[in-house]
């Protein structure tokens, strides 16, 4: 079993919020599990992470932001909020 059942709920405030949208159904809650498997199945780095869902981005900013993968790949169906991050990512705006 990769993730064990958990007697003690995650504080999502104690996570850093590093994605520039907040809504419901975000997976921050995850971050501290995905931290602890890369830590110790993978010595704290992992070359390449695949964020399906993206929404808010949260998991994969926040291995970024640590240095804890060599490189992010975030999937989203969603056009509007790709369209977003294609934006950030690319610097690419017209004002």
């Amino acid at each position: 079993m990769i993730f064990q059942e958990k007697e003690n709920i995650v504080n999502v405030a104690s996570v850093a919020q590093l994605s520039p949208f907040r809504y419901p159904g975000g997976k921050t809650w995850l971050v501290p599990d995905v931290i602890r498997w890369i830590d110790a199945r993978r010595n704290g780095k992992c070359q390449l992470f695949v964020e399906p869902f993206v929404g808010g981005g949260i998991v994969s900013l926040t291995l970024a932001e640590r240095g804890m993968a060599e490189k992010c790949v975030m999937v989203e169906l969603d056009e509007e909020i790709a369209a977003v991050w294609e934006t950030i990512v690319s610097g690419d705006i017209d004002c």
